[in-house]
């Protein structure tokens, strides 16, 4: 009795964990858990946006509003408004670190993810174009009409560079800081390149050009970097005798540009639409194509995934190794800007109104995921035709059972009537017998 009962209770225990783990892969999130969130109605010229390496930690503004997220959670950490609208913003790529940017007062304010309150600002007194951090944001360069270069202990820079070609349109647009935070490209307006060193103002190199340089990368390292404009790409070695001469060229009008942390890869993006991704410091693309609308484009850390997103609000992304888009989405609107992580696992792009995430966006995950789900459909599906069938040989056997319990009841019952009779008749013959001794005597 004590063994029937114990194998009932394992029998009910596997039918329960046949039942709950399809159920479990049905409900797994297939889309990876990607969000969005609303930023607003007002029109802005800015809508910065920012990721972490690991792809944790996301930073975007509009307008006069800045909003810290964890990726996994559409609800900020924290929030802070400025006095006047965002132009500019960064984070760390160990994503402890921000450093942000507002028009009118032309300020830089740094903040530590903790606290929505900043740890110091600075006024550059013009126009802020760029701004940049090194992996751990220990070092902060901002492009305006000067160059300058910060620590984050410290409000006051360690220095600038003022050696700007005069004229209405003089000073620095662009700039990057290598993630080691040793060495710094800056691009002026009029046609020059700078390549610095950490520990001095007085350039490297300067590259003459003649070209406006839209973006500008730079390699962890320093040593390799790159420049985009409307006369081409420009590609340099900085570990080379003469660094001012570019090791290739490609001639191709380029609105934005991407780099790999080992210069290996490249993706650039054209006003008309192309985009362009080198490999292995190569100057022919190894894969190109026409998305028909102005590009913004990003790259993974590791430069295995990149992202193209378009004026057109179509947005893809893209596994370096295959020519045709894993994913793309629709977004309705012009896209702002873009990030992604290291290992292009989350990326996120801005719209007019909206931040859009995605997560888990590596395509053997999600395709990982979506082959579970199936699965789990599948097998929910084998388990509830199963337990219908062991449900209805339940019902079955437990009818049968009561037939056969009503047919021993009618036996049972039987029997005792037939006792009955033959108790009656066993008395009636005694006492017959008792009479007939009676009439002898």
């Amino acid at each position: 009795m004590v063994l029937k009962k114990k194998i009932k209770i394992i029998i009910f225990i596997i039918m329960i964990s046949i039942n709950i783990i399809p159920i479990i892969l049905v409900f797994l999130p297939s889309g990876g858990g990607s969000w969005k969130y609303f930023l607003g109605n007002e029109d802005s010229f800015y809508i910065p946006l920012d990721i972490s390496n690991d792809g944790k930690y996301i930073v975007v503004g509009k307008g006069d509003q800045m909003h810290l997220f964890e990726s996994s959670s559409s609800q900020p950490i924290w929030s802070y408004r400025f006095d006047h609208d965002i132009t500019n913003l960064a984070i760390s790529d160990d994503g402890y670190y921000i450093i942000t940017s507002i028009e009118i007062e032309d300020r830089v304010f740094l903040f530590h993810r903790s606290s929505s309150i900043p740890l110091w600002s600075y006024t550059i007194g013009d126009s802020i174009k760029d701004l940049d951090l090194s992996y751990n944001g220990e070092y902060i360069v901002v492009g305006s009409l000067y160059l300058y270069l910060f620590q984050r202990s410290s409000e006051v820079p360690i220095w600038n560079f003022s050696e700007i070609s005069g004229g209405i349109w003089s000073g620095i647009d662009t700039m990057k800081i290598s993630s080691d935070g040793n060495y710094i490209i800056a691009g002026e307006r009029n046609d020059r390149i700078f390549y610095f060193e950490r520990t001095s103002s007085t350039p490297l190199w300067t590259y003459t050009h003649n070209t406006y340089p839209v973006n500008l990368a730079i390699s962890s390292n320093g040593a390799f970097c790159v420049f985009g404009g409307n006369t081409g790409i420009f590609f340099f070695n900085s570990e080379i005798e003469d660094p001012k001469t570019f090791i290739w060229e490609y001639g191709y009008t380029i609105n934005d540009l991407a780099i790999s942390s080992d210069a290996n890869q490249i993706i650039a993006g054209g006003l008309s639409g192309n985009f362009y991704f080198f490999e292995n410091k190569a100057s022919i693309p190894t894969l190109e194509g026409d998305t028909n609308s102005r590009a913004e484009v990003a790259i993974s850390t590791e430069g295995n995934f990149f992202l193209i997103g378009c004026y057109d609000g179509n947005f893809y992304f893209y596994n370096k190794d295959q020519s045709e888009p894993i994913l793309t989405f629709q977004l309705n609107a012009i896209i702002e800007d873009l990030a992604i992580s290291s290992e292009g696992r989350c990326f996120a792009a801005t719209t007019i109104n909206y931040l859009f995430v995605i997560l888990k966006n590596n395509p053997v995950i999600i395709e990982g995921v979506q082959a579970l789900t199936f699965i789990g459909y599948i097998s929910l599906g084998v388990v509830l035709a199963l337990d219908a069938v062991i449900g209805l040989t339940f019902l079955i056997k437990s009818r049968l059972k009561t037939v056969d319990r009503e047919i021993e009841l009618q036996r049972e019952e039987k029997v005792k009537e037939s006792s009955k009779i033959i108790d009656r008749l066993d008395k009636t013959y005694e006492e017959w017998e008792d009479e007939k001794d009676k009439k002898k005597n």
